[in-house]
């Protein structure tokens, strides 16, 4: 892969269309680009994977604390109180149930 000229393209007064569109060409005439594009893809994967993993404990925190807490009653009158939270995390965890599970809760 050519950086040098990767680096003249985009330093370059070209508009941005054109220097995506001459990168473009320059990788696909790099017989190393698919491999590379799939590590980048895999890089990705692994970064949503770590993402999702770390969203569901937090959100399995938050739930545990929701529903262990006691609710004052000037609370419990609101439209946004604890059951109108904890059923919304619960539809959360239904809708994802293939990616994700409450992480307390077996």
């Amino acid at each position: 892969m050519d950086i040098e000229l990767f680096k003249k393209i985009i330093d370059s007064d070209l508009p941005q269309d054109l220097k995506e569109k001459h990168i473009i060409i320059i990788l696909s005439k790099d017989k190393n680009v698919i491999p590379e594009m799939l590590k980048i893809l895999g890089a990705e994967r692994d970064l949503s994977e770590e993402l999702i993993v770390n969203m569901n404990l937090e959100l399995s925190r938050a739930q545990v604390y929701i529903s262990e807490r006691p609710e004052p009653k000037d609370e419990a009158k609101l439209s946004f109180n604890k059951n109108f939270i904890v059923h919304a995390i619960n539809q959360f965890y239904i809708k994802y149930s293939s990616y994700v599970n409450h992480c307390f809760k077996k």
